[in-house]
């Protein structure tokens, strides 16, 4: 799907990236691996890669004066490789000892290989390629990418492979998935993030944001949803959009609990969300939502006790075009039970019901710490 300008730009502010500014004192140093990496699967056109490599462009070095090597495509179909000229060969060694200087990079990668080299193109000819130096492009798979990046890492470190060093070898601060069955992804890309990072699923409808969280619920992934916003003419920083899994409640319990109100009419119904009454609740609305009531949908008693899929938006603007954006958060169960700690002492009411909601844990009311823990 084409990420335009405005787009991007509210793409970028979600992530919130602050890298920390360059400085002379780091000119001769070089690491393993920068303090920050990101991941962008589906290079497309390249639009949002110029986007955050323009937010991470001040946390390296200056670029070198040179010239870039020249774009060699591999040709599979010839038998004898032709050799790169000794002048291309000294470039792309200079190129490579100063990006091992960098502290932060944009990894892309784009599994249709035109893309690819179209991308770096544009990236390249964006004001004489002032931010190619701080984007890697790769061609390929996502999930084969990450792999192999953890297995590189891995045998840095010299430790065999387990679940631990998995968790504690995240090393991507940020992704960014735009690309065909991008629910599919999530499974693979969550082991190379480390807690706290952030991931930003951009797609054209709804219902693959409905698809992400169910498969985060099902698969015990440790995601949660933050945001779900659509994009499209006439919005500046995106409609946000409810979208969570919540558990039906059959008619006779509620009329049980109401006896004096009128039987309600045969059919499901919903209960409408409440409006924000601030910016802060604005903000936080969609993972949030179930934090004063549980709101779920009453259903006939026939139907099942399992979780049905909301999608609708929290406000009632008509918009053309566009594309929905759901950003997620890695969380650790400890962290999950400190966050949920911290509201209820700010607001006096749960919040972490509504993790539920979001596609991961459930955690009922409780009155300490170690209640939470416990669970």
């Amino acid at each position: 799907m084409q990420v335009y300008a405005s787009y991007a730009s509210t793409i970028v502010s979600l992530l919130d990236l602050h890298p920390v500014p360059w400085t002379t004192s780091q000119s001769t140093e070089t690491t393993s691996s920068p303090s920050l990496e990101i991941l962008e699967a589906g290079t497309g056109h390249g639009s949002l890669t110029l986007h955050i490599a323009r937010e991470i462009a001040a946390a390296n070095p200056p670029p070198l004066t040179i010239n870039a090597p020249q774009i060699q495509k591999e040709d599979s179909t010839r038998t004898v490789k032709s050799t790169k000229p000794q002048v291309d060969q000294d470039l792309e060694g200079a190129w490579n000892d100063w990006k091992r200087t960098r502290k932060a990079v944009l990894h892309t990668v784009e599994k249709v290989e035109a893309n690819r080299w179209h991308a770096e193109k544009v990236v390249r000819g964006f004001r004489q390629g002032l931010y190619w130096p701080h984007v890697d492009f790769y061609v390929g798979d996502v999930r084969t990418w990450v792999e192999d990046r953890l297995k590189q890492r891995r045998d840095r470190r010299r430790t065999p492979p387990s679940p631990e060093s998995d968790a504690a070898g995240g090393f991507l601060d940020y992704v960014l998935l735009d690309m065909p069955g991008v629910e599919t992804q999530l499974r693979h890309v969550h082991t190379a993030m480390p807690e706290g990072a952030k991931l930003v699923v951009f797609a054209p409808s709804v219902t693959q944001i409905g698809q992400c969280i169910r498969i985060i619920q099902e698969a015990s992934l440790p995601l949660r949803m933050e945001k779900v916003l659509e994009l499209g003419e006439g919005i500046s920083n995106g409609r946000q959009w409810d979208v969570r899994m919540v558990r039906p409640r059959r008619l006779d319990d509620s009329a049980s609990e109401k006896p004096t109100s009128p039987a309600p009419a045969a059919g499901p119904t919903e209960v409408e969300p409440q409006a924000a009454t601030s910016a802060s609740e604005e903000i936080t609305i969609s993972s949030e939502s179930a934090a004063a009531d549980e709101r779920e949908l009453p259903v006939q008693e026939e139907s099942t006790d399992e979780p049905v899929m909301i999608c609708r938006p929290l406000v009632g603007e008509r918009t053309i075009g566009g594309g929905f954006i759901g950003l997620f958060k890695k969380m650790s169960p400890e962290s999950v039970a400190v966050d949920a700690q911290w509201r209820r002492s700010q607001t006096g009411m749960v919040y972490a019901e509504s993790l539920r909601e979001s596609g991961w844990l459930v955690i009922k009311e409780t009155t300490s710490i170690g209640d939470l823990r416990g669970m």
